[in-house]
Parts: C-alpha cells; structure tokens; sequence
C-alpha cells in the first residue's frame, strides 16, 4: 500500500467516526433528507473553521438557538469572524431550514447580515401557483426582519450539496466583504 493510500484509508476512518459521532446533534432539527444531505455539506464547512454549527456540542455553555435573535446573540457572544449556522430558526410565525448570523466587521458589536437558507422539496414548493405565492411572501415578510433568503430546489441539493452550502456562505459573506471594503476606503492611505 502507499503512503498516500494509507494516509487517505486513516483521513477516511477518521471521518467516519466525526460523523457517527456528530451525528445525532447534526440531523436532531433536520426535517428532510434534503436538509441532512445540506446539513452535511454545512457540517464538512465546519471543519476549516468557514463556518461554526451554533448546535455543536462545544458551545453547550450558551443558551439554546432557536430564534433569529438567539442566532445574533450568539454570533456576537462568541466575538469571532466567522459566520454561524442555526437550524429551524423561528421568526415570527415562520421557521427557517437554515439562518447564517454574518458578523460585521465594522462594527463589532453588530450582525452585519443574517441569510435564510431554504430547502426546497418538490412536495412543498413551487408545485403550484398557490405554493411559490406562499413562499414569496415569506420572502417579504423575513426581509422586514432584516433576513434576506436563498433557496435551493432539492434536485439542487442532490446534484451538489457543497456547491449549494459554498453559495450560501459566500452570500451570507458578501455584506461583510463590502463593509471591509468600506472601512479601508475610510483608512488614511499609510494606514492600510
């Protein structure tokens, strides 16, 4: 055997184990096999620090996140740069699949941008007129709440679940970029 393949067989036990491990917390709020299989591209973020769960276990000392507030709390609580991921996140009387709390970098006692992440499956979206209605005025109603949202058909999903997680977290990063972009701009030119 080769040194690569068997740096390859451990790297792959290793991440069997991750995952039955992690398992359970993962999948707990997941209501679709869509959501675990974009739960799972999500979960693989994680690993490079892209991207923090809000339901890992080695947050347990915060409260638990289950509204788009608790989210930014959250978010802002652990002081980091790096966005974070709830599941079923409610706002007012809806429930997101996904919400990812972006910080700001210009103002770091703020959110610069929460994402809805939306798993659409054929059952419940755009199937009928009544139906991609009902979900655009969901759109609305969440930007009131200062959430823009993002979906994915779950063909989408199946076709490429780390494509759809990379484009939403570039999404969710884009108000942060610009602010970056903003606050060098306002820098004196030997300051930056």
């Amino acid at each position: 055997m080769t040194d690569s393949r068997k740096y390859f067989d451990v790297l792959t036990k290793g991440a069997e184990m991750a995952f039955v491990e992690a398992g359970a917390s993962l999948f707990r709020k997941c209501e679709s096999e869509i959501e675990r299989l974009l739960m799972v591209a999500f979960w693989t973020r994680s690993w490079s620090g892209d991207l923090i769960l809000a339901n890992d276990r080695k947050l347990a000392e915060y409260p638990a996140v289950n509204t788009h507030d608790d989210l930014r709390h959250l978010s802002l609580a652990l002081g980091h740069y790096t966005p974070v991921l709830g599941q079923q996140i409610q706002v007012g009387g809806y429930r997101l699949d996904f919400c990812i709390a972006s910080p700001s970098l210009e103002h770091f006692d703020t959110v610069a941008h929460l994402l809805a992440v939306e798993c659409d499956g054929h059952e419940f979206h755009d199937r009928t007129k009544q139906q991609a209605a009902r979900d655009k005025s969901r759109d609305r109603a969440l930007l009131d709440h200062g959430i823009s949202t993002i979906r994915f058909t779950g063909s989408e999903i199946w076709r490429d679940a780390l494509k759809c997680a990379n484009e939403a977290l570039q999404l969710a990063a884009r108000p942060v970029h610009e602010g970056l972009t903003r606050a060098l701009a306002e820098l004196p030119s030997g300051d930056r």
